[in-house]
């Protein structure tokens, strides 16, 4: 399983995490994760993207923050509303984790879904 041990990092840890990106965790089993939005995709995220190489895949998840945070790579869908998201885009957000991690998107989405199993005790 995931150690508990982050739960007890410094206070100036989580703060410098949460200024970089999303920070997300699922206390019910004591597993934590970290969720990694549309905003991965987008130029100005390096820092965002420097504390993804850093992060075990066994403990990223992604999301597309919908209807908000469109990927930047995202077609626009409806020309009424061109930066709406949905959560289909999640691929979007996924491919680009593989491209920063440098491994195929295919492991990216077979650990995701492992994570996700995790998180949901499914």
């Amino acid at each position: 399983g995931i150690p508990a041990e982050p739960l007890f990092r410094s206070k100036q840890w989580y703060q410098r995490r949460v200024a970089v990106g999303t920070f997300f965790f699922f206390l019910a089993r004591i597993v934590i994760f970290d969720l990694f939005s549309g905003l991965l995709t987008y130029p100005s995220a390096s820092k965002i993207r420097e504390v993804v190489k850093h992060l075990p895949l066994e403990r990223l998840l992604v999301e597309t923050d919908a209807p908000f945070m469109r990927p930047k790579n995202a077609a626009v869908v409806d020309a009424d509303s061109p930066k709406i998201s949905s959560p289909g885009m999640r691929l979007l957000v996924a491919v680009k984790l593989a491209e920063v991690k440098k491994i195929e998107i295919d492991n990216v989405l077979i650990q995701i879904r492992k994570n996700v199993s995790k998180m949901y005790d499914i």
